[in-house]
């Protein structure tokens, strides 16, 4: 079965230093000759969160014919942004049925890329997550897959988790220096 045309989209800067990279599957070409039209889902994964006047400020898009190897099964681990799924406020945990929202969303992707946002909508708020890992490609065809997705901690609640483990280091060094003082102490008195 032959699929979409895929493509590797890469943002330069100046100096030619990739500064972010996608890739996206054609099904059809429906911009005018000489002109890349890219739909707001691949604009995101090029800007992230410097928003779309970036984009029009780094116009040096390169854009390359790539093909991609067809697995029956892949992997993908995604990291939510930010707070992760919790309302506007941050009190509560928004209950959804991630894995529905997740295939409603990815039906319209023909690829995926480790790096990718990908926003998803649940009862009209919108969320994004981050495509940490995927197996055994870095980016993968979504077409007629098995797609297994891990789901990581928030943005936030992995740095609440990293803060505690280098507080508790930072403790345990603390300790073991004050073993060290107290111990020299000790045999200084014998």
């Amino acid at each position: 079965m032959q699929g979409p045309l895929t493509f590797e989209l890469s943002v330069y800067d100046k100096d030619g230093n990739v500064l972010e990279q996608t890739h996206a599957g054609v099904d059809e070409f429906t911009a005018e000759e000489g002109s890349i039209g890219i739909p707001p889902k691949t604009a995101l994964c090029l800007t992230k969160h410097r928003g779309l006047e970036w984009l029009k400020e780094n116009p040096r898009v390169r854009v390359k014919y790539v093909v991609l190897k067809r697995h029956k099964q892949t992997f993908m681990r995604v990291q939510p942004r930010g707070s992760g799924f919790h309302s506007k406020d941050g009190t509560e945990t928004v209950n959804l049925d991630i894995k529905t929202v997740l295939e409603k969303t990815l039906k319209d992707h023909f690829v995926i890329s480790v790096g990718d946002w990908v926003p998803i909508v649940h009862k009209n708020e919108k969320y994004e997550l981050i495509v940490r890992d995927l197996e055994p490609e870095n980016a993968i065809e979504l077409l007629n897959t098995d797609l297994e997705v891990d789901i990581l901690p928030s943005e936030d609640t992995e740095a609440e988790i990293n803060a505690k483990a280098e507080a508790k280091a930072h403790l345990q060094r603390f300790i073991d220096v004050m073993k060290v003082s107290t111990s020299m102490q000790y045999e200084n008195n014998l």
